[in-house]
């Protein structure tokens, strides 16, 4: 895959095969790359498949690779009968809204501002003290799955 066509960091490490941090299976990591370099279009299920396996197992492989996906700014978009297409990045608000269930507030803008905010700045520190970009975005990973 060319460097124009890469998935982009810090998400996605295309040496190791790995999102967000963590490895991901061979199988999956053929399928986000199909799908990457056919964003913006539906991918027909018969383009994913692997060739021994049917259109359940695609499907299945699917929502495991959207799993895989909740901690990027990317996700899978499921067209009934057509295929999946990846779309992304969503807005930050509305990644987060996603997380709220019905009838509960999400944070205001102005939290996620002072939020995010604050995050710069402790990686900021944390780069002036010698940490390593890698294991800096491995601990935000971390602290994001212990919400």
């Amino acid at each position: 895959m060319s460097d124009t066509q890469r998935l982009p960091a810090p998400w996605f490490d295309h040496d190791d095969h790995l999102i967000a941090g963590r490895r991901i299976p061979p199988r999956l990591w053929r399928m986000l790359e199909i799908l990457w370099s056919e964003r913006g279009r539906v991918v027909p299920e018969t383009r994913l498949r692997e060739p021994h396996y049917g259109p359940r197992t695609t499907a299945a492989y699917i929502a495991e690779l959207h799993k895989w996906l909740e901690r990027t700014p990317y996700q899978i978009d499921s067209r009934y009968g057509f295929g999946w297409g990846l779309v992304g990045p969503a807005p930050f608000r509305q990644r987060v809204r996603a997380h709220y269930p019905r009838g509960h507030a999400a944070p205001n803008s102005a939290s996620l501002t002072a939020a995010a905010q604050a995050l710069e700045a402790a990686v900021a520190e944390m780069l002036k003290a010698g940490f390593e970009k890698p294991a800096i975005i491995a601990l935000v990973f971390e602290l994001l799955a212990l919400r």
